[in-house]
Formats: C-alpha cells, sequence, structure tokens
C-alpha cells in the first residue's frame, strides 16, 4: 500500500500534494526560464542590441552619392520651396543620416 499516492477520503488527491506539485513545477519553470535567457543572451557582458536594418558602421553616415544627393535636394528647396517631392525626399536623406530635427522639418514642409 505504500506505492499508493496519498488520496482524500473522497478518491482525490489531498489538497497539500497538489499545492506542492504545483509548486515545483512553478519552481522549476522559473529556473528554466532563468537558465534559458542566459544561455540565449548575447556574449557582450548581457546587453542587447537593436538590429537597425544598416551595417553598424554605416549607421548615421551617408555615402558618397547620398551626401550629393542631399546637396541637390537642398539647393532645389532653396530655389523651388514648393516642391513637395523635394522636401520629402530631404526628410528621408535627414532621418537616414540621423538628423531627426532637419528631417521633421523637412516634413513639416511637405
Amino acid at each position: 500500500m505504500a506505492s499508493q499516492p496519498e488520496q482524500s477520503p473522497a478518491g482525490g488527491y489531498k489538497t497539500e500534494v497538489v499545492l506542492v506539485i504545483g509548486l515545483c513545477c512553478l519552481i522549476i519553470g522559473f529556473l528554466s526560464g532563468i537558465v534559458f535567457s542566459i544561455y540565449k543572451s548575447p556574449a557582450s557582458g548581457g546587453a542587447a542590441t537593436v538590429a537597425t536594418g544598416q551595417p553598424e558602421a554605416q549607421a548615421g553616415k551617408l555615402s558618397a552619392e547620398q551626401a550629393q544627393h542631399l546637396l541637390q535636394l537642398e539647393l532645389e528647396v532653396q530655389k523651388n520651396p514648393q516642391n513637395i517631392e523635394a522636401w520629402t525626399s530631404l526628410g528621408h536623406l535627414y532621418f537616414d543620416s540621423d538628423q531627426a530635427d532637419k528631417a521633421i522639418n523637412a516634413y513639416s514642409k511637405s
């Protein structure tokens, strides 16, 4: 009879047994989550990095083509301030080069 689990007189399991099993499952799940997060964390001291879709060396920098296009657009909007396409493109280039204030200004004028 020692191999049977503890049962209450009504035929179900005792409340204490159910609570202990539930608590054990919670502890095992919590510890597994900690181990998994440590295992999957980046090797750079645990600091998470956000992917920007651009190589890290090029983030915030414009290529020579983009810089020339930026200058052309700046000249275009000085000559023709009503050119909505030029203002929008200028806003895109400012945004890509991490110049948020200029991008907002250009977008608001487009």
